[in-house]
């Protein structure tokens, strides 16, 4: 983790929408935030900083994944959990509460990362021939804009995933696709590397055979100079 097919949008803080944890160790709910945004590919850790080092918890926390990406949280002693606003989906929960209990088990695709069968990244235009362009899904605006580089992202997933993927927050804002499992940056002398920009446009799916479980997608992306 992360690893070669992995999608992870961004955590913004700004955002109370996914940033939300309220945690009762028997003494009052606390709630936790991040402290900075995050790509999901970094999500685990930073909620485990947050919640060992918030003021007014004592117990011992520990984050991980679980194999969709969804958060697994544990505590050393049985607490209260509860996911604010609209974070449960984001991070893999069909509940948001888990009362007595030390863990909180994400049971769903997450809505903030979706992993792929396969993947490929392409650059299409430098930043000189990108014009101002807007592309919205739902209530979601993303903005392409000069100085950056389209990319194409090719991935194929399965039904249930792409569903999760355009549904969520990997629909629009700031996405990091892996294309190996190389976890610094994509550059010229490191073109394994993980590709980040913003989503300028998703295309057309395709299935990939009649019962239409697996779908090919393709994704822009606006990536920065």
């Amino acid at each position: 983790m992360p690893s070669r097919g992995d999608i992870y949008s961004t955590t913004h803080t700004g955002i109370n929408a996914v940033n939300r944890l309220s945690v009762d160790e028997g003494g009052g709910a606390v709630v936790v935030s991040l402290s900075s945004d995050v790509s999901y590919a970094g999500v685990a850790a930073a909620w485990e900083a947050a919640l060992n080092g918030a003021v007014g918890l004592s117990n011992a926390y520990l984050v991980t994944y679980d194999n969709d990406l969804g958060l697994v949280l544990a505590s050393n002693n049985v607490v209260d959990w509860e996911w604010l606003d609209d974070a449960a989906a984001y991070y893999g929960f069909t509940s948001a509460t888990t009362f007595a209990s030390r863990g909180h088990v994400a049971n769903t695709l997450p809505e903030g990362a979706a992993q792929c069968l396969s993947i490929a990244c392409v650059p299409l235009d430098s930043g000189e021939q990108v014009r101002l362009s807007r592309w919205r899904h739902g209530r979601a605006r993303s903005v392409g804009y000069g100085r950056h580089s389209l990319w194409e992202i090719d991935a194929i997933m399965t039904r249930a995933k792409y569903d999760s993927l355009v549904s969520g927050y990997c629909s629009a804002g700031v996405l990091r696709v892996y294309q190996s499992d190389d976890v610094t940056a994509y550059s010229a002398s490191n073109p394994d590397g993980y590709v980040e920009g913003s989503v300028y446009e998703i295309g057309r799916p395709s299935a990939l055979d009649a019962s239409e479980a697996h779908i090919r997608a393709s994704i822009r992306l606006a990536v920065g100079h």
